[in-house]
């Protein structure tokens, strides 16, 4: 029985033999190790409003035929960005962009030795939805993945889109139980603007809710707000426009007092 031998990159080598018989002579037997590819490198490069860069990175020897394909197993329009040998093994990485949500999957054949591997990413498309509130009120930027992840030792995200002239802010990070939101010196990043005034749901963390609650509004913080799911093998991302309108009372004795509307 032919043995084979692990890879540190994760492929594994294996002998083919073949032999040939000359009369009058003795057999010979020719060896040729082969590297059958590992599981693909699947990841979202960009992820616009309207359309998302996925990549797909593999390598093995004999050159594998690298493809992505949708859910219903149609071929995608790819563009190969490396097709090079390396050592005793080919690298290939393959983008493709999308603009559906839907589960995508790149495959790796290595027909020359039989084999097939394969790995999927999810995309989502949201349509943004756009959130009302009184200034000096409280809101809920809502934010649910799914399918669920528990994101207890995972990661998210809240970032607001920049304006005109202006640069992105860092609204909210929570990165395996690491917060961004001001009440530790040692974590950096949130923008002076949400310092002390962002909340989130740590008890709801394993059904995968990923909003955040910020306080007290200001007509400052109208805009456009984004979610990650900082995951490279399935991102998410979800889209909320806040509109903050001026307040109608001056007074309120309680938090219910204050309006929301969401459209």
């Amino acid at each position: 029985m032919a043995a084979s031998s692990a890879r540190l990159d994760g492929s594994s080598s294996s002998p083919l033999e073949s032999s040939v018989c000359v009369p009058g002579k003795a057999e010979v037997v020719h060896t040729v190790f082969t590297d059958a590819a590992p599981k693909p490198y699947v990841t979202i490069l960009e992820e616009p409003n309207d359309r998302s860069l996925l990549q797909c990175e593999v390598h093995g020897d004999p050159e594998p035929e690298v493809e992505w394909r949708d859910s219903a197993g149609n071929t995608l329009p790819a563009e190969k960005t490396q097709d090079e040998r390396i050592g005793n093994l080919f690298y290939i990485t393959l983008r493709t962009t999308v603009t559906q949500t839907g589960l995508y999957r790149c495959v790796a054949t290595q027909k020359t030795i039989s084999h097939q591997v394969s790995n999927e990413i999810s995309v989502y498309f949201s349509e943004p939805k756009v959130i009302k509130v009184e200034e000096g009120c409280d809101v809920t930027l809502p934010c649910r993945l799914w399918p669920v992840v528990d994101l207890t030792l995972k990661g998210f995200t809240w970032k607001k889109r920049p304006e005109a002239g202006g640069r992105q802010k860092d609204v909210f990070l929570y990165d395996k139980g690491v917060l961004n939101n001001g009440q530790s010196e040692e974590v950096k990043g949130q923008d002076e603007q949400f310092r002390g005034r962002v909340e989130y749901f740590p008890e709801e963390l394993k059904q995968g809710n990923a909003s955040i609650i910020i306080k007290n509004t200001l007509k400052a913080d109208s805009g456009d707000y984004f979610c990650y799911h900082l995951d490279p093998q399935k991102p998410q991302m979800f889209e909320i426009h806040l509109v903050v309108v001026a307040s109608l009372r001056r007074h309120r004795s309680a938090p219910d007092e204050c309006p929301l509307m969401m459209t």
